[in-house]
């Protein structure tokens, strides 16, 4: 008797091709980071040069080289108070980053894109348990109905009646 490992199965990802989704979710990502980007910018309004440079400094060390433009948060400022991003890697004294390293994308965007997947998800989730609940609502309320018209027969037919005459009224009104 062979055993052999079972591969593992493939999650599919419906929207993987889906290019309506993917720029819903660019959108909603840019949509937050520039808000961040305005916070920054309104909070630090105030800090010093050095302050700035210490934050910067800071960002380096938490991802392990230089950071490019849109790796950070407050890039944007910090490109308005510094004039250039060599500028202010080079008062912060930064080893320059490469320039023919290949460009990937920022973490700082595809952190947030992740983010706004998964809120994406859970949302559609919540969606699916509301609607769920709407249609076991209707259908109770359904069965109440038929059990009401059930236990009172004579009503039911006088409804049906006033239903047909309303009916019959509303074409001769056409």
């Amino acid at each position: 008797m062979s055993h052999q490992l079972s591969k593992p199965k493939k999650i599919k990802d419906k929207n993987r091709n889906n290019s309506f989704y993917h720029s819903i979710i660019a959108q909603r990502a840019a949509r937050v980071l520039e808000e961040r980007e305005l916070e920054f910018a309104e909070s630090h309004r105030s800090d010093k040069d050095t302050e700035l440079i210490s934050y910067f400094c800071h960002e380096a060390l938490r991802l392990g080289h230089t950071p490019r433009e849109k790796e950070i948060t407050g890039w944007k400022y910090l490109l308005e108070r510094f004039g250039s991003w060599d500028r202010l890697i080079v008062r912060a004294h930064l080893k320059p980053y490469d320039v023919d390293e290949a460009e990937h994308e920022y973490s700082l965007v595809k952190a947030e894109r992740e983010r706004q997947i998964e809120l994406h998800k859970e949302r559609k989730r919540k969606r699916k348990i509301k609607a769920a609940q709407r249609l076991k609502q209707q259908e109770q309320k359904r069965k109440e109905q038929e059990l009401w018209l059930a236990e009172h027969p004579e009503q039911a037919r006088k409804k049906k009646k006033k239903k047909k005459i309303n009916n019959s009224s509303d074409k001769k009104q056409v």
